[in-house]
């Protein structure tokens, strides 16, 4: 995603601030497929649909998640998490990438699944975090 009007710094200083104070309203006002996101103590409780349905883990974003792929080195700040259900079984990890460039912010937002995920897994989160982080951008540039 690459968007103009709010730079890296702007757009995590909102975000992270809405994660940190566990602002519900703005985390769940992202996306209509939100049902519940608390935070507290650096965990985030989800329910989110996640495939064909709703699924409920909590996120987390310890040192050091390693996300396979090329080209890090251009998105300076990265954050990563992992997905794991209430027996502490992981489902995901998430590896989101900010950096600044000639036309503003850009973003690239990276989900991995098990393997054994259906694909309409991958393909439904694909939309699913286009919705989500494009209500985030716009609340956070309206916030400046």
């Amino acid at each position: 995603m690459e968007i103009d009007g709010i730079d890296a710094d702007g757009f995590l200083t909102w975000w992270q601030g809405r994660l940190a104070n566990a602002d519900r309203g703005a985390l769940l006002a992202a996306n209509p497929e939100h049902y519940l996101a608390d935070s507290a103590d650096g965990v985030v409780e989800i329910i989110e649909t996640i495939g064909s349905g709703p699924l409920r883990f909590f996120l987390t974003f310890p040192e050091g998640v390693a996300i396979e792929g090329e080209d890090h080195e251009t998105y300076p700040v990265r954050i990563g998490g992992t997905g794991r259900l209430a027996d502490g079984t992981e489902v995901a990890r998430v590896m989101h990438e900010f950096g600044d460039g000639p036309r503003g912010l850009h973003i690239r937002l990276t989900i991995q699944f098990p393997a054994s995920a259906p694909e309409h897994v991958f393909t439904g989160h694909q939309w699913h975090f286009a919705c989500e982080f494009l209500n985030w951008l716009e609340a956070a540039h309206a916030a400046r």
